[in-house]
Order: structure tokens, then sequence, then C-alpha cells
């Protein structure tokens, strides 16, 4: 028997359980056999989302009844099962059953659907227009009918669960907005640009948001946002940021802040502020690139080794904590070839790529000051200055708790600009969004400095005193003393004569 070519389910294992597969397993024993049928094949992610193409996830099974809750166009795939390569187009009429008040929406095919040789799925589409009134039962019930040829059994071999028919609940909307950008540094020149965006997970209607300012600001000095053009589908919207004057003293530290407003219709998630600051500077030697002794480029698990001033409510004790952090370079841009003096590159180090000076694809730059700390693994977050310990009840996956992961942590000033063996360390300050389990948001404001020494030829270290201030946790400002390393071969530090930290319930 031929192999079935461009199909997406391939075996029925069980008469529920059904697998993707590739080309090649339609060989062999794998070759379908039985008879042709088609179904609703809408399979969920842990979410409650559409998985996209109606493929399974391992164990996840097909559905009858979804409640949808984004603004994102809702896909319900349709799938073909046949032990025949199909001559031409087959189609398969369904029809729709409208309850409630809610039409601000299409739907698409209207009431057929087509598959041929190559398409063996189709996707009725229901894309949405309007916000609807959840306090309200408006719902879609889908029915395949019959298909063109008539040997074609409508839904599964499998009186169970047929999946002839799916029942579309205009559920509880769920429309969230978020800044994927927290922080960035500018040179303070007139007229100087970024971009910037703000991601809607979930969708954005149009109309809502063509007359409403996202915006809460927080100004150090003067600049104008403008707004890009957006359409509907869209899942961002894009701004440019403007300086609008010469903020170019060196010797004072400039910032101004953009906040998710938090009276929307959109609630704010994650991270919901843009910090904009023009740091102190001075002349430092990026030969000497300090970051460098501070994370392994061969060790993608690489880790900072911190002790934490604690005090032990139970012993009624002070002792040091350990604690360890996943530590990264910065990557920075090249320098610019036609301006080799641009300040906004002038501390990228080139860490890949020159072995092949006639070729820059390659070459990747490390920022020669500065380090993050962040997860390797996506989605995860690593415990930055023992956070973890400092905060009880936190959640740790990265989209709610972003400030767990630190795009820039740490930035090093050799002593006299170019002292290899030590200087000063500043914690980068910043805003850092971290939620309880219940989805309480906490915005903490960090920061902190302290010095850095080399200790040995494979140990360095950063004494460090930390500031954190949240009103609600701490009454103000918390701080908490540290000794970090960049391995594990040091000596306990010596103790304290101050009252240690303690943790706090989000």
């Amino acid at each position: 028997m031929k192999a079935i070519k461009n199909i997406f389910i391939c075996l029925i294992l069980t008469a529920v359980a059904i697998y993707s597969c590739d080309d090649e397993d339609f060989a062999g024993d794998n070759v379908y056999s039985g008879p042709s049928f088609v179904r609703f094949h809408l399979v969920l992610d842990g979410d409650s989302v559409p998985l996209e193409g109606g493929l399974n996830e391992y164990g996840r099974q097909t559905v009858d009844t979804y409640n949808h809750k984004l603004i994102k166009p809702a896909k319900i795939p349709v799938v073909l099962t046949t032990a025949n390569t199909l001559s031409g187009e087959l189609t398969v009429d369904y029809s729709t059953t409208k309850t409630g008040e809610f039409t601000a929406f299409t739907q698409s095919p209207d009431n057929q659907l087509s598959f041929g040789p190559d398409k063996y799925i189709d996707t009725i589409i229901i894309d949405i227009d309007e916000r609807w009134d959840t306090s309200k039962v408006n719902q879609l019930q889908f029915e395949l009918l019959k298909a063109s040829d008539p040997s074609i059994t409508i839904g599964s071999l499998n009186d169970a669960a047929p999946n002839d028919k799916l029942t579309f609940n205009f559920g509880k909307l769920n429309t969230t907005y978020t800044m994927p950008m927290s922080r960035i540094e500018i040179e303070g020149l007139e007229g100087e640009t970024f971009d910037f965006e703000v991601d809607f997970p979930n969708g954005l209607f149009v109309s809502e948001l063509e007359s409403i300012e996202l915006f809460e600001r927080n100004d150090g000095f003067e600049y104008t946002l403008k707004q890009h053009a957006y359409k509907k589908g869209d899942l961002s919207i894009g701004y440019t940021f403007t300086v609008n004057e010469a903020i170019d003293n060196d010797d004072v530290f400039y910032e101004s802040r953009v906040d998710l407003r938090d009276d929307l219709a959109y609630t704010a998630i994650g991270n919901t502020s843009l910090q904009i600051v023009k740091p102190i500077k001075v002349e430092r030697d990026k030969s000497v690139d300090p970051a460098s002794h501070f994370y392994n480029l061969q060790d993608p698990y690489y880790r900072h080794r911190g002790e934490l001033w604690w005090y032990d409510e139970i012993d009624d004790e002070n002792e040091w904590k350990s604690f360890s952090t996943f530590a990264h370079p910065v990557i920075v841009d090249a320098p610019n070839p036609d301006n080799p003096n641009d300040p906004r590159h002038e501390y990228a180090v080139l860490h890949k790529g020159g072995d092949t000076p006639d070729d820059p694809s390659d070459d990747v730059y490390h920022h020669a000051f500065k380090v993050r700390y962040a997860s390797p693994n996506s989605g995860r977050t690593t415990n930055p200055f023992g956070m973890k310990r400092l905060l009880d009840n936190y959640y740790s996956d990265e989209d709610l708790s972003p400030g767990f992961n630190i795009a820039e942590a740490l930035e090093y000033y050799p002593k006299d600009g170019n002292n290899p063996n030590e200087g000063t360390v500043m914690v980068v300050s910043q805003r850092l969004v971290i939620s309880s389990k219940e989805g309480n948001v906490y915005e903490i404001d960090i920061k902190g400095s302290g010095t850095y020494a080399k200790v040995s030829d494979t140990l360095w270290e950063m004494v460090l005193t930390i500031s954190y201030t949240n009103d609600e946790l701490w009454g103000g400002t918390n701080k908490v003393h540290y000794h970090i390393f960049n391995n594990t071969g040091y000596q306990d530090p010596d103790l304290l004569d101050i009252k240690g930290a303690t943790g706090v319930e989000l």
C-alpha cells in the first residue's frame, strides 16, 4: 500500500489518542488502513489555548467544548483520516447554531470545508472585532453534516468521542499587556531615538486603543513618544522614543520612566515599566574587560556563588546563607564601521569571530563591564542576589516574575579606569517585577554598590550592599549585605555585627 503524503494524523493507536507524524511514518506497519472519516480535532495546551494546526502534544486529547478567552482569532481544525490519497477535492458541509446577542465576529469558511491531495486539515476561523459581554451567554454550536464522498464517515470511529460536534463558548476575556523591555541606556544626545514595543499576548481590539493613552510618565528629562501604526491582528504596538534635550553632564545620573496604566480594560502583567537612563560616565579601558572574570562561555549553567547576611528567626542568630545565580555576558552590537568612535558601542569587546576578520557575520561582542543574570532554560528564572530567599510565595516562571532574570545586573568600574585586579561594582538600578502565587504583582526598585577584587588566579570576589525598595513589602527600603564569588573555591566571610535580612511573604 502506498504511503499517504501530507497527512497530519497517521495512525489511530487507540480510539481516542491520535499522534502526529512525518511522511516516513507511513511506511510498513504504520500505514492506516481503516475506513475514512472526518472529525473536529481541537486540542488545548496547559493554559486551555488551542494548539496550532490541531496537532497533539503527547497525552492531550481532543475536546468537544471550548471556552474562548482571547482576542486573537480562534482556529478550529477539522481533520480527514484516510487510507487513500485523494485524487481531487473533497468537501464537507457543516452547520453553525448561534446562541446569544453577540454578532461582532466573522466566520470562515461559512458552511463548507474542503480537502484535497495535499490538504488533510481545514480550519474554521472565528475572527472577533469587538469585546463581548462576558456576563451573558454567547455560544456557537458546530456540527459536521455530510461529505461530498458518501464513503467518508462523519465523526471518529468511536461512539464515546465522535468529535462530530463542537461547542464554542465566548468565555471570560483575558486581555493583558506587557513591556518586553525594562531598561535602556541612552547617550543623552538631543534628537537621539530608540524604538520599543508594548506586547498584547492575547491580542488587542484596535477600536479600543485608537484614542487611549497607555502610559503614565515619570519625566526626568524632555522627550516625546510617537506611536507606530498598527492594525487588526497585531499583537504589539510600537513606539519611537526621542530625547528632546541634550543631557550631557557626565557627572549626573538622568532617569525617566514610562509605566503601563493599571486602570484600562487590559491588565498589565509581567514587566510594566520601561526605565530610560543616562548613567554617570567615567573613562574606562575596555581591554581590562573585568566582566569576563564573572562568566564562563564554555558552561551555559555557570553560576555565581554568593553568601547573604541572614537573620535566622528560629535560632535568633545571624549567619551567612549560600545561594547561586546563573550568570552570562551582556551581548552588544558590533562597533559601527562607519563611525568607530560611536559611543553607543565603545565598550564592545569581540569574543567570537576574530579568526575570520573578512567575515563579520559570526562576530559576537560582549560588554566589557556588564554581566546579566538569567536562567539558561527558556521561560524559567534564576535567583539574582539570592532574592528567592528574601521573598516567600513567589511565582518563579519568567512570564509573571520577569524580575528574577535581569538583562543587565552588574556593572564594573576598574580602579583608576584601567586596574586589572580591582575596582568598584554597581548594581544596575532598575525596577524588578515579581508576582506571588496568588497573582499579586510587586514592583521592587533595586540599586546597590560595592567592590570587586582578584583573590587568586581563579577566584574573584564582590562585596556588595543592595537596597530593595517597596513600601508594601518592607515599609520602604531593605538593605542586604553580600559576598559574591565567581566559583566555589572561597572561604566563609567574616561575621558582621549587624542584623541580617529576613524573608517577606508576597
